[in-house]
């Protein structure tokens, strides 16, 4: 496989299983090949996730660059990104990036799935603007996601075409690592509290870490009017708020 037979990408590195496999075979395949790695922050991660990427980093001399929304109140302009690290990166959405864009965009939903265009996506792409490249941008999707793989020219699956890959042999692959993403099961996943997340999930995050809602809950109390001129916007699938989840959860 040779780049000049792609052209240039770039990597998306979300942080998942998936996603960093993916990063770590392009390393390996393109060696002194100028590949940008990023990483895109939202202040809701699980913690193990954020040890993950570094530990990418130090084991393998990954080149990920952590980046972060930038959001431009009152201007009609997409969050752009400012770099961080390991060390500077949010904890926590509340005063951080989710909340920022929260303020400005309104909760998010179903509905409304702008956190993930305007926390990761674009502050990604901004920072891919900021250092002159061009190029497609490689996702971490496998190739028992075939529903999940679009048709963007500019998007490239290499788990699901180049190195076609199921869940159970990037979780064998990961085993033989030394290192692994720590999590107590796959409902821990990106942002803690997703409200992509089936009820399944929620009610298992919810027995282990309930303080993983009071986010979500926060938001609802202070934003819910935001971009909202009929009625509030409520989080959860269903239209269901915070409450009405853990509600329908516990009953």
């Amino acid at each position: 496989m040779l780049h000049s037979d792609i052209g240039p990408f770039w990597v998306s590195a979300s942080g998942g299983r998936t996603s960093m496999m993916m990063a770590r075979l392009i390393q390996l395949a393109f060696p002194g090949v100028d590949i940008p790695f990023v990483f895109a922050n939202t202040g809701e991660e699980h913690p193990a996730t954020l040890e993950f990427v570094k530990n990418c980093q130090d084991h393998w001399g990954m080149p990920i660059v952590w980046v972060e929304a930038v959001v431009h109140h009152g201007e009609r302009r997409a969050c752009t990104h400012k770099v961080v690290d390991f060390e500077t990166a949010k904890r926590s959405g509340r005063d951080g990036p989710f909340e920022d864009v929260v303020k400005k965009y309104g909760l998010p939903s179903k509905m409304y799935p702008h956190c993930t265009r305007e926390l990761k996506i674009n502050p990604m792409y901004s920072y891919i603007r900021s250092i002159g490249f061009e190029g497609k941008s490689a996702v971490g999707i496998r190739g028992d996601e075939p529903k999940r793989l679009g048709k963007d020219p500019n998007v490239i699956y290499p788990m699901a075409n180049w190195w076609p890959t199921t869940k159970q042999e990037v979780l064998d692959w990961w085993a033989a690592q030394p290192f692994d993403l720590e999590l107590a099961g796959e409902e821990e996943g990106n942002c803690t509290w997703c409200w992509q997340k089936s009820d399944k999930k929620h009610a298992i995050n919810l027995s282990r870490n309930p303080g993983w809602f009071d986010f979500p809950a926060y938001l609802e109390e202070n934003y819910a009017s935001i971009k909202a001129p009929v009625e509030p916007r409520r989080i959860f699938r269903g239209g269901r708020s915070t409450a009405q989840l853990i509600e329908s959860i516990n009953i």
